[in-house]
């Protein structure tokens, strides 16, 4: 009930958000934020969510999604102001480049891609050249419009890192400092008598319903019809090829041609294939562009119902370049009508005898398909299902769907419903334990800080070896630290060695492997034979290879602070 109050509350600001679409609800500089494009992104967001899990997210997750929106505009902003201020821009051509010269692994990785067990670089790009066999302009856009300009934004910012004289010298000491240490690990096991409440427990649940969902699932029997093309279906086609072919002999560019009238995928490039094994052809277009030139057009051929032009473009021996275009015989109204009525009557006798008894008598093929949502919508030889499962999610076992016409396939299907259960919860009583494992275990995390802050806040060496061994911590032996110990990381060491050398102890704790430690400094020794002046340009490379590694986020996230945001979200926005 509270999800479904959230959604309607949700779709009511969105109706509201219509009627002030140039309402502005923010500022960030000089750039406004219109309700308009807020509430967009939020619908995004909420649409993504519930495409991704098939149920709608809770109200604290709504909460958290209004916030996450509103920092992702600011920094939009932020960025879209930055790239005009450095005069930052990114093309087509540059997208195309970087996407070739460094292929993302979740292409590089992909399946669509990989053949005999390796990645194929030439179908990789060509989807990048023509956008078939697989759609990749999206990324093009993507690349020239945020990924590239980000990146020249960094590069830029990076060139004003700078490392000052004082840190050179801190380091130039640290290197040749010695620490003898005792690491302190913070015992846990102090805390084993923490407890959890019921309130908090069911405080826990309600606000995490969404890990306990029992996802929604449908199963079908269903029957697949083919409906063929009619004589007149095949000659409408031939007469719109004919139709192409006319215009193309007044001077009508192809491309255009194929943009405009073609049926293949390829049209949303101009018909262009790219380049084709000559050997990989059928023997029809084979004896076609035998007959043409470069630059020339085949006259129209039928192969497999479909009539096909092509225009080479480049020819080699075993190679050729090349545009089509294509034209698929579509269905009447009347073909459509002639293979409905047969298929009514199969479908009126299922509802009296089920489907697989009526398939019999119509000797059509049953298939059955199971463990279908909205993360697994695809049904082999049908394609994504999506709207299917939403329709039938609330029907009963043994009810039989209208036929539904697919056009892609020329085909009619019914479908008899198996099974149709909406998502659901697991019970309360049967998640306890886990909440409670987890709640103890955040509990016991913040438990660990606190304590650790309190044994740095000893300050001198013996107090603190002594309080640890009283609050029953570990004490590790004493370990000996200097510039190049490997047992602990870079910024630990550098800690350790910076503490100073009556200091007691590292001014604050720190993780390693996932455990908490104090480290008590017992005494540090410094042997100062190096030359500074030889060094120091040395360590200033090291110190700036470091900072690079953080620094433009650093930059990021300090100069969104100093922006200057107002927000004027009414109180229903943020609700």
């Amino acid at each position: 009930m509270k999800i479904l109050i959230s959604l309607l509350l949700f779709l009511t600001i969105i109706s509201c958000a219509t009627n002030s679409n140039n309402m502005y609800i923010g500022k960030v500089n000089n750039d406004y934020i219109t309700q308009q494009e807020y509430m967009l992104a939020l619908k995004n967001k909420y649409e993504s969510y519930n495409l991704k899990h098939g149920y709608s997210p809770t109200n604290a997750e709504m909460s958290q999604f209004k916030q996450e929106v509103w920092e992702q505009l600011i920094e939009t902003k932020f960025l879209n102001q930055s790239y005009e201020k450095y005069q930052i821009t990114a093309t087509n051509a540059e997208a195309y480049d970087s996407l070739l010269i460094n292929v993302p692994k979740e292409f590089s990785e992909s399946d669509k891609f990989i053949v005999d067990g390796k990645f194929n670089q030439e179908i990789y790009e060509k989807s990048l050249r023509t956008n078939s066999p697989y759609e990749l302009n999206w990324a093009i856009d993507f690349y020239r419009d945020i990924h590239i300009p980000y990146q020249k934004l960094k590069k830029r910012i990076n060139k004003y890192i700078s490392v000052s004289e004082k840190e050179i010298k801190q380091e130039f000491v640290n290197r040749q400092r010695r620490a003898l240490i005792n690491l302190i690990e913070i015992n846990d096991d102090i805390f084993d008598d923490l407890t959890v409440t019921p309130s908090e427990r069911r405080k826990y649940y309600e606000d995490n319903l969404n890990n306990y969902i029992v996802p929604a699932e449908v199963a079908y029997n269903y029957v697949k019809i083919f409906v063929p093309t009619s004589k007149t279906d095949l000659e409408y086609a031939k007469t719109r090829i004919d139709s192409i072919k006319k215009e193309l002999d007044y001077g009508i560019d192809f491309s255009y041609m194929a943009e405009r009238c073609s049926d293949s995928f390829t049209a949303a490039a101009g018909g262009t294939i790219g380049y084709v094994q000559i050997d990989s052809l059928n023997t029809i277009a084979k004896k076609a562009l035998a007959k043409v030139k470069e630059g020339e057009y085949t006259k129209p051929f039928l192969y497999k119902d479909n009539w096909i032009i092509y225009m080479p473009e480049r020819k080699y021996s075993n190679l050729i370049k090349m545009k089509e275009i294509v034209i698929k015989p579509k269905l009447s109204a009347t073909t459509r009508d002639k293979a409905l009525n047969r298929i009514l009557d199969f479908r009126n006798l299922a509802l009296e005898v089920g489907l697989k008894t009526a398939a019999l008598e119509f000797d059509y093929e049953v298939v059955s398909v199971d463990g279908l949502n909205l993360q697994n919508t695809m049904i082999e030889g049908l394609g994504n299902a999506a709207s299917l499962i939403m329709r039938t999610i609330d029907m009963k076992p043994g009810e039989i769907t209208e036929p539904l016409f697919i056009e892609k396939r020329n085909s009619y299907a019914i479908f008899e419903i198996v099974k149709a259960q909406r998502n659901g919860y697991k019970n309360f009583t049967d998640v306890q334990e886990s909440i409670d494992n987890i709640l103890i275990s955040e509990m016991k995390n913040i438990a660990v800080k606190e304590e650790s802050q309190r044994l740095v806040k000893i300050g001198n060496y013996d107090k603190l070896i002594k309080e640890a061994r009283k609050s029953n911590h570990k004490i590790h032996d004493e370990t000996s630290v200097d510039y190049s110990s490997a047992d602990f990381p870079n910024d630990v060491v550098r800690k350790i060695l910076s503490a100073g050398k009556s200091s007691g102890v590292v001014k604050e704790p720190v993780e390693i492997k996932g455990k908490t430690f104090v480290i008590a400094v017992k005494s540090i020794e410094e042997d100062i034979v190096l030359d500074y002046e030889k060094e120091k340009y040395g360590i200033r490379d090291d110190l700036l290879k470091e900072k690079k590694l953080s620094y433009f986020e650093d930059w990021m996230a300090d100069q969104i602070k100093k922006t200057k945001v107002k927000d004027w979200r009414p109180e229903q926005l943020l609700q």
